[in-house]
Order: structure tokens, then sequence, then C-alpha cells
């Protein structure tokens, strides 16, 4: 087993995926955990990037004059793009950078890192899939890896999760379309049928006026009619509770998992 790194979010994150990931701690670190994880078998390492590590330099950085904004020197379009290491965070962007080069990249990080920056493909669902998993978990998906997240909840793996941000569960289908295609030149028809054919169940969570979150709605994608698709109501908040509105459709899989 190579050496395997998780990088989250957050530390938040990164203590629930320890405890998903069945990892016995051995060490405690600043900035990151380390221990034996039951699930890959070997000892993992996990650190977070607390949202972000880099951002774009300012324009002084790329010239002096830049300074002081001035009208006649828009658009600012550098041929290069410069990044720097937020300040706040820069204790934390030495420990994800001493993991990177301590732990060793993987043999998919050196062979495809050309392919990430060129193609901007995301490759952890692709990659996961080597790995012979029951099932395949997301944390958010937000740009062209809607498309390898289908593929992989269409090739066998039942019981894969993602989140996503929506207005409504009609409205994450809409996202999912936009984001795969992001990702993918493909007709839209053939987007439609990938995800009635993968996505089962959208569980939609809003915030309300009280500041609470609550299930607002819990849909069924129940099939693929007339270049559509058919969304079956199961549960929708009316306000004060989540009312039952509807009855799940298609059972077969559950039935197959003897539920």
């Amino acid at each position: 087993m190579a050496n395997v790194l998780i990088i989250n979010e957050k530390p938040s994150v990164s203590m629930e995926f320890a405890k998903a990931l069945g990892v016995k701690q051995t060490e405690k670190h600043d900035g990151y955990i380390e221990g034996y994880s039951d699930f890959f078998g070997c000892t993992i390492w996990i650190t977070w990037a607390i949202g972000h590590l880099v951002t774009l330099s300012y324009p002084e950085t790329y010239d002096e004059k830049y300074k002081n904004w001035n009208m006649a020197d828009l658009p600012f379009l550098p041929e290069k793009y410069l990044y720097e290491v937020i300040p706040s965070v820069k204790k934390q962007f030495q420990v994800v950078k001493k993991l990177l080069n301590s732990v060793g990249a993987s043999e998919i990080d050196k062979k495809e890192k050309s392919t990430l920056s060129e193609d901007k493909k995301f490759l952890v669902p692709s990659s996961s899939l080597r790995m012979r998993p029951d099932r395949i978990i997301v944390g958010e998906v937000r740009d062209g890896a809607a498309f390898d997240f289908l593929q992989a909840a269409n090739t066998g793996h039942d019981g894969s999760l993602c989140t996503g941000h929506a207005n409504s569960a009609e409205d994450m289908i809409s996202r999912l379309e936009m984001m795969t295609l992001m990702g993918e030149s493909i007709p839209l028809e053939a987007i439609r049928r990938q995800i009635a054919s993968a996505v089962d169940i959208i569980i939609h969570l809003g915030r309300l006026k009280d500041k609470s979150r609550k299930v607002l709605e819990i849909t069924e994608l129940s099939g693929f009619e007339k270049g559509e698709i058919v969304m079956n109501p199961i549960y929708k908040f009316d306000g004060e509770t989540l009312r039952h509105v509807g009855e799940l459709k298609n059972c077969l899989k559950l039935e197959r998992m003897g539920l």
C-alpha cells in the first residue's frame, strides 16, 4: 500500500474522516493526525488546509505602480498569475508542505499531476476506483468532479454519497448538469440519463429564519422520461414539520441489500 495523505478543509472535518476510516491515533501532532487506519490497512496522515492556504498576489507584487488604482491600468491581466501564502495560516501551510514532501507523492500523483493542471480533471473519485471501494464519499462536488462521481456511482458502487450547494432538490439537478458540462463536453440528454441512473435520493437541508438548519425536502429520482429527470418528492417541510407527501417507488436496491 502506498503512503496515504488526506487533506481536508478544516480540523473538524479531519476528525470525522479519522473516525470514519477507523484511525487509531498513535501520535499527536500540531496540524495533522497520524495513525493506523483499518480501512487502508496502513498508517495514514490526515491534515487540513483551513479553507485556503494561498491566495492571488496583490497587483503591487507585479509592479509597484499598481499599488494605487488607476482606470488607465485596467484591465489588469498578467501573463502569469502569482500566488502567496496567506500570513494567518502560514504555519499550517508549512505543515501541509512538509507532509507532502515527507510522506511522498503516490504513483497517481506523479503521473497525473500535469493532467490535473492542464485538463482541470478532478482525479480523486476516478483514482479511488483502483482501490475497489464498496462506496465512494465525496465531501463536496463543485466542478467537473461531478462527471467522475457520476461515472463512479454508475459502476456498481451503490451507497455512494456526495454533497453540493443548491437552493432546492430540483436546483441541485441543474447544478449537477452544469458541473458535469464543466468537466466533459457531452450531450445534455446523456448527462441527465447518467444523473437519473446514479442518483437515488436528494436530501435538501436549509437554514430557517431562526438560524437553525433543518431537512427541507427528501426527493427520489425515479427515472428518465421525455428528456427530463422524473422527481418524486417523499418528504417536504411545511414550515413546522417534515410532512410525508409520497412513497418511494424504486425499492430494488434496498431489496437486494435485504432492507
